[in-house]
């Protein structure tokens, strides 16, 4: 089996190349550390069958790097790395036909669970990746949130665009822009998809 890690931390790909060969001795791994090298290296080897990648890497949305990646090999198996704890990119990473996304911090014995079964086929996504809001977490968050925030993030998870929530609230485009900017700050999330996930998550709506 021929597995890929993509990392630019060269102390972490060692350590994950040896868990690969502690898992199946039989694994072989080539290791790169930019987005540019990963599509070389498949364009050139076409037996490929697992990726390790670490989102830092990927210049742009990570999401929209996996959608190309699908798209132009569908049967290569991609596992995202992250440090950060975004359950909303995982979330929306096992949607669009990742195998795996694993927490960097986690220690080796329970990277080691995930990887096997990713390596057999399944989907493995770090425990603290899939805990969703708690409703003590959630009311916190909502009551910073002033009046006017809460009603443009009911209205921009149902799929509204600023202009058309400015329309319904008798507001300037930018000023609804503005509002969308803070609460995203408030509620700890990078776009409007992960706004609406998280307000649909909290019971919000």
């Amino acid at each position: 089996m021929k597995t890929i890690i993509a990392d630019h931390h060269g102390l972490y790909r060692e350590g994950l190349k040896s868990l690969l060969v502690k898992i199946n001795t039989s694994v072989q791994t080539e290791e790169v550390d930019s987005v540019k090298q990963l599509d070389e290296l498949l364009c050139s080897q076409g037996d490929v069958r697992l990726v390790f990648v670490d989102l830092q890497i990927i210049e742009g949305s990570g999401l929209d790097y996996l959608k190309r990646f699908k798209m132009r090999w569908p049967n290569v198996d991609i596992a995202l790395l992250s440090s950060e704890n975004d359950v909303f990119t995982a979330r929306e990473a096992i949607s669009l036909g990742a195998s795996g996304c694993l927490l960097k911090t986690e220690s080796f014995f329970v990277l080691e669970q995930g990887i096997k079964l990713i390596m057999a086929g399944g989907v493995y996504v770090s425990e603290r990746f899939i805990s969703e809001p708690t409703k003590e977490k959630a009311k916190a968050i909502l009551d910073t949130l002033t009046p006017r925030q809460k009603q443009v993030l009911e209205l921009l998870s149902s799929g509204l665009s600023n202009k058309e929530i400015g329309g319904l609230l008798a507001l300037a485009e930018g000023t609804v822009k503005a509002h969308v900017a803070a609460l995203l700050r408030s509620i700890g999330v990078k776009n409007r998809t992960q706004a609406a996930n998280w307000a649909r998550d909290s019971r919000m709506i």
